[in-house]
């Protein structure tokens, strides 16, 4: 009678078995381990604070890349930049406008009226700031159809406007916000009111 043996090899075969399942088990240990719902929203906050940023330093950026300056309403006028204006005239002001020096005339955007900045009184002026302008205008109306021009004034870079007078002439006291020092268009709007080759409409808006 002859005898079967059977259990050597299946011992054989499950032996084989064991060791080819070892390597896929050994790489399934390297896997990378499901995430929890709070390490996916983690990680999700991260990619999206990434997109919101550009640069090296974090800087935010809109939609295309450039700076936006937010506009704000001031104690007087609107805009993007504000300053501070201190009136010493010895009148009233009922209006402000702003220009660019080297445009002709002011418009709408920069008009202000009915600001009531009393002699003596203190208020924050927001403006649009225009790109490229070296120097402002401003034309103070202290009651109807007069008004002080001051022109020249670095406007982008003044803190603590002071609106002066001078032998029924207006010009400005500032500080430089750059250096701190303390500066002033005397001797400029004087010269320029004296100046009998400015536009007659610079002296029809000077007051008497």
């Amino acid at each position: 009678m002859r005898r079967y043996v059977l259990a050597p090899r299946a011992a054989s075969i499950a032996l084989v078995g064991l060791l080819a399942l070892s390597p896929l088990t050994l790489a399934g240990c390297d896997q990378q381990q499901p995430t929890t719902p709070a390490e996916s929203d983690a990680q999700q906050t991260e990619s999206k604070d990434s997109k919101a940023t550009d640069g090296k330093d974090g800087s935010a950026t809109g939609d295309e890349g450039k700076d936006t300056q937010a506009t704000v309403t001031a104690d007087m006028g609107k805009g993007d930049t504000l300053v501070s204006l201190t009136n010493s005239l010895g009148f009233d002001i009922s209006s402000v406008a702003v220009k660019d020096a080297a445009a002709q005339d002011f418009d709408a955007t920069n008009s202000f009226d009915g600001v009531d900045l009393a002699d003596g009184d203190t208020k924050t002026l927001a403006y649009e700031s225009v790109q490229g302008a070296g120097s402002y205008d401003l034309r103070l109306g202290v009651g109807p159809d007069s008004y002080f021009l001051v022109r020249g004034v670095d406007l982008a870079n003044a803190k603590d406007v002071r609106l002066l007078m001078d032998e029924g002439v207006a010009y400005v006291s500032y500080t430089d916000a750059t250096t701190g020092e303390e500066r002033n268009n005397h001797d400029e709007v004087v010269a320029a009111a004296m100046d009998p080759d400015l536009p007659t409409y610079d002296k029809e808006t000077q007051r008497d």
